[in-house]
């Protein structure tokens, strides 16, 4: 076959052996075609066809040798046996079939065997050889003295009747990077025969053919580790240090001689050979410092004739870029996957041929299972959505291929119901016909949901407005009817009178629910200032009553008072604990249908009090109980509640009550069960003094007060204020100014503007913090009274957040408690 044909499964070049392994009927051949060889065996191959020097390879457990025409020339073997060699047919086979063995099982050996094989009666003996293995054992093949009139038998050869020339052959293991897989041979002629050499100089006799290796080969000698031989490539890695002679520990820094070392010595000890996968090495740079590789690497140990190790064989492989072409998939596959968990989405491929589906290993984690089995997967699904979701898939795969469909899913891990997109392509084979669906699925409940709440609360403020109409028009009505009642000119006092009456009356009830609406948009932005006092906590119930008595009493309700003897007191602002109350009397009279019981209860421990109203109304269904004191929340309006209402005076209740420092709940069975709503403040001693009034003078210790506003009226107006209740003030327009004081050590309050011209109060508190005493107090003086704007100041370090205009009872409270603070 021309040497120059194309190459088959990869068996490139090679001259004639090359040819022949092209023209081989691989197809009936146990090795199979080159294409499914291994890598470690295409790569061998390849290497022996394309050397200079005289090369075969035994492939272990077939016994099939492939050779170079250079091996098959060194040997003196016909051309035509150069095509796939079995291993009999090799010279001096009885001889280099122990060493082949020996090798084998991953020990070098070496053979000293006669050039080429006879025919007829001189085949029989010609093939015997001397052989020099790694022990150095020197031995004739046959076993025997008689070499069948072939020559000498000390030599075991003769030249003239068996052609002449020894050919040397070295057995070599062949790794695949974990186990010895073949054996390399390596041919070079012996002129004359020789005394076996030492191990270590016949692996040395090898350097041309190693310095051909593109990877690092050394042999190192005694358990100094001193170097015998070095490759061009392993003098590369090391720096082009000169290495023959020299001892490991000599060459290279202490880091290196820890990594590697105590592994030769290991290896020399015990005679284990050693096989390291993918080893980070640091090596010396040529630049100086340092580089890393990494590389496979195989330490051999070598023996004498007597079976002592005398050596090391080290072979090794760079696999860098492997190393790191494999580190940055993985980061990329990490990165994929830290990012599709963040998004929540699960990659799939569903083969329509086989019924299977295949997840991204994060399926588990996002949907709680990852089956394969698609009917076990339908299972999950919520049963309203399967014919919605067969058909998606269905019309994708009859249609265009492209899937777009939302449902739901069951995670049989927790039982949660979750939402999921799927998005999806379907793939087709040459004839168009669907074989596969891919695609993703992401968890979208948190979006679902965020879309729900939106649709409801629009849903919300629509019914708000409709009932807002509706409140507006019932007083209005009366009111129009009432006014052309007047206009009559016949009309009586008596008619009049009760015209205006209601006019009056109707009025008043418009302008509640106006306020209602300020109150409750002052409330939620923070606009709300309480005036905060020692408060009784039984008079506050019973002025609720006064206000709720009306409506009960229409509604023809019994109300019980329950209270305990004991006084409770409670800090905060009489008004508004009143409204309160009052709101939730009210709430539970408009939801109990008439001749309902209403129950006010006052109760509570040693540090809190309670307020509690029950009904056995119309209740509150579970769908809104998590939700009742939302803005617009209300029940299902009734014929028999006339009252009406605009679905604000229980998240007014919340508001008010979370502002004097408690909470509310609201509890109910159910339709039709009645409602339970409790106010839980905290306790104050009976009887505390109440704060001080705006003007009245506070008798308490002089202060040192530092106040930063540049708003020259407000700023002067309050520390001249603050001067006439004795404290010591000194005012500043200007963050610098303050910062430049020397008043700033000895303050023990600073109020500061926030909205100051040349830095912010935030900031200006963080640079006086440095210098000012550790007990000193930071109240933040502002026209923004969010709950974000509180958040806000604290986070910056201020003790206390004021809203303009200041409510004096407040700021002197704050200074009285100085005392404590410093004490």
């Amino acid at each position: 076959m021309d040497k120059d044909s194309p190459a088959q499964g990869g068996v490139i070049g090679g001259g004639t052996a090359g040819a022949f392994l092209r023209a081989h009927a691989w197809e009936n051949d146990p090795l199979g075609a080159p294409d499914s060889w291994p890598d470690w065996l295409r790569g061998q191959v390849n290497t022996l066809l394309a050397a200079p020097v005289p090369m075969a390879l035994v492939v272990a457990g077939h016994g099939r040798v492939f050779c170079n025409d250079a091996f098959a020339e060194a040997c003196g073997l016909p051309g035509a046996e150069a095509d796939l060699l079995a291993l009999e047919r090799l010279p001096g086979i009885d001889a280099l079939a122990a060493a082949i063995d020996a090798a084998a099982r991953g020990t070098v050996r070496i053979v000293v065997v006669s050039q080429g094989r006879r025919s007829g009666a001189d085949s029989a003996n010609c093939g015997d050889a001397a052989s020099a293995d790694s022990d150095g054992a020197a031995s004739s093949a046959s076993g025997s003295g008689d070499t069948g009139g072939c020559g000498d038998s000390s030599t075991g050869t003769d030249d003239v009747r068996c052609g002449g020339a020894q050919v040397q052959l070295s057995c070599v293991p062949v790794f695949d990077g974990t186990r010895v897989q073949g054996v390399l041979l390596l041919a070079a002629p012996v002129a004359v025969p020789v005394p076996a050499p030492s191990p270590l100089d016949n692996l040395a006799r090898l350097h041309e053919l190693f310095d051909l290796a593109p990877g690092p080969i050394a042999i190192l000698s005694g358990p100094e580790h001193r170097y015998v031989f070095s490759n061009r490539a392993n003098s590369a890695y090391t720096g082009g240090l000169a290495l023959e002679g020299r001892a490991v520990r000599e060459l290279f820094p202490p880091e290196l001689i820890a990594q590697f070392v105590g592994l030769l010595d290991n290896v020399y000890r015990t005679g284990e050979p050693l096989v390291g996968r993918a080893t980070a090495v640091d090596l010396p740079a040529p630049e100086g410092g340092t580089r890393r590789v990494y590389l496979d690497f195989v330490y051999h140990p070598i023996r004498n004739d007597n079976g002592e190790i005398v050596g090391i064989f080290h072979q090794a492989s760079d696999v860098t870029a492997a190393v790191v072409a494999n580190e940055a998939l993985r980061l990329s596959e990490q990165r994929l996957r830290e990012g599709a968990t963040a998004a929540r989405m699960v990659a799939w491929e569903w083969d329509l041929r086989t019924g299977t589906v295949t997840c991204s290993d994060n399926a588990r984690e996002i949907l709680g299972y990852d089956l394969a089995d698609v009917e076990e997967r339908w299972k999950q699904v919520v049963p309203e959505d399967v014919d919605q979701l067969r058909s998606a898939f269905a019309e994708a795969i009859a249609g265009d291929g492209n899937l777009k469909v939302i449902s739901r899913r069951i995670r049989p891990d927790d039982g949660r119901v979750i939402w999921v997109d799927n998005r999806g392509t379907v793939v087709r084979d040459d004839a168009g016909a669907a074989i596969a669906v891919r695609g993703i699925t992401v968890d979208v409940t948190e979006r679902v949901a965020a879309e729900q709440e939106l649709q409801a609360a629009n849903r919300r403020k629509d019914e708000f407005l409709a009932m807002l109409a509706h409140e507006l028009r019932n007083p209005l009505a009366p009111i129009a009817t009432a006014a052309m009642l007047l206009k009559l000119p016949e009309v009586d006092t008596a008619r009049a009178r009760h015209a205006v009456d209601v006019i009056d009356r109707q009025v008043r009830h418009m302008t509640a629910l106006v306020d209602d609406l300020l109150d409750v948009s002052r409330v939620t932005r923070g606009l709300v200032q309480l005036e905060m006092a020692p408060c009784e906590l039984g008079a506050i119930a019973a002025s609720a009553v006064e206000q709720s008595r009306p409506l009960i009493e229409a509604r023809g309700h019994r109300l019980d008072l329950r209270a305990d003897l004991e006084a409770s007191w409670v800090l905060g602002e009489r008004t508004r604990l009143v409204q309160v109350i009052a709101n939730l009397l009210n709430n539970a009279a408009k939801y109990t249908p008439p001749g309902g019981q209403i129950v006010l209860e006052l109760g509570g421990s040693d540090s809190t009090v309670t307020v509690t109203v029950r009904d056995n109304g119309s209740g509150i269904e579970a769908a809104l109980l998590p939700r009742v004191f939302d803005l617009f929340s209300q029940g299902e309006r009734t014929p028999d509640r006339s009252q009406g209402g605009l679905g604000i005076g229980l998240a007014l209740v919340q508001r008010l009550v979370q502002l004097h420092g408690g909470s509310v709940t609201a509890r109910s069975a159910g339709r039709g069960q009645g409602s339970t709503f409790t106010v839980t403040l905290p306790r104050v001693a009976a009887g505390a003094e109440r704060m001080p009034d705006a003007g009245a003078r506070v008798a308490a210790q002089p202060r040192n007060i530092v106040v930063v506003d540049d708003h020259a009226d407000g700023g002067t107006l309050l520390a001249s204020w603050l001067r006439t209740q004795g404290h010591r003030v000194t005012l500043h327009a200007s963050a610098r100014s303050a910062l430049e004081s020397d008043q700033v050590a000895q303050a023990e309050m600073f109020v500061l503007d926030i909205g100051l011209p040349d830095m912010d109060g935030y900031t200006l508190a963080t640079a006086l913090r440095g210098r000012a005493a550790p007990h000193a107090v930071f109240v933040a003086l502002t026209g923004y009274g969010r709950q974000q704007d509180r958040e806000r100041s604290l986070a910056a370090g201020f003790h206390h957040h004021l809203v303009k205009p200041v409510h004096a009872p407040h700021l002197l409270e704050l200074i009285a408690a100085l005392g404590a603070r410093t004490t």
